[in-house]
């Protein structure tokens, strides 16, 4: 039993995937990476020219980007349990339990 008394009915346990990538803010950041990248490449671009893109991209992402995906984590779980096909049930007693 590892959830407290008071919580019981309260907190949701979430059967998804341990590993959504909704649930992943790195996994956002490297899309955005990807994005932009791919917005400066042509038809000429060299292995040299994708990997300094790469570098200042990176480079120009902001704090402010990286702290808003990690805020947006709530919004981003809550989302994820209320619009996904796998069930999310009330625990009254298991191991695994988030509060959200």
């Amino acid at each position: 039993e590892t959830s407290p008394p008071a919580l019981k009915g309260i907190i949701k346990e979430y059967d998804g995937p341990a590993c959504s990538p909704d649930l992943n803010p790195t996994e956002h950041l490297w899309d955005q990476l990807g994005c932009a990248v791919c917005a400066r490449v042509t038809n000429t671009t060299t292995l040299a020219d994708l990997q300094q893109m790469l570098v200042e991209e990176w480079v120009a992402i902001t704090q402010q980007c990286v702290n808003k995906l990690v805020t947006s984590m709530r919004t981003r779980c809550q989302a994820v349990m209320t619009w996904s096909c796998w069930p999310h049930r009330t625990v009254t007693s298991s191991s695994h339990w988030d509060v959200l």
